[in-house]
């Protein structure tokens, strides 16, 4: 069983401001709805042949929430995008909706400079990048596109 000193200090920090905190393995698991009584969430989510960091994501990351309880489940589609254009389209709607600033919207702003709209053929338009964003770096690792993926 695990102990308080298990969990690494960051932790300890979501437990002050969120009343649960999940590994995200657990998380997904308490979300995902299965109707097929062929698979169980945990199967979507492990393979026997995932990639040892794809499995450290999975168990070092870490979801806070007031209550679980309270979340809604999802039903497990096929992907239709790639991580990319999934960011593309998340930064696009925060952007329209006017909702200010986001963790996946730092370092960029609408084009609103000479040569602000993007280089021909790109996914999006009236969105540019100004400065590196380290989250959407990461989210762009292969163990987030294997996530995706599932």
């Amino acid at each position: 069983m695990s102990t308080p000193d298990d969990f690494p200090p960051s932790v300890a920090i979501l437990k002050m401001y969120y009343g649960c905190v999940k590994n995200l393995q657990s998380y997904l698991t308490s979300i995902l709805a299965v109707s097929d009584n062929q698979f169980d969430s945990q199967e979507l989510i492990r393979s026997d042949y995932d990639s040892q960091s794809y499995i450290d994501l999975l168990k070092s990351s870490y979801i806070g929430a007031k209550d679980f309880k309270l979340l809604k489940k999802f039903q497990f589609s096929d992907q239709l995008l790639d991580m990319r254009e999934l960011l593309d389209n998340a930064q696009e709607r925060i952007f329209r909706e006017r909702r200010g600033k986001n963790i996946i919207t730092s370092g960029y702003r609408l084009a609103s400079h000479a040569n602000d709209n993007g280089k021909k053929g790109m996914a999006r338009m009236g969105i540019t990048n100004y400065f590196l964003n380290t989250v959407i770096t990461a989210f762009q690792a292969p163990e987030w596109e294997t996530l995706l993926s599932r």
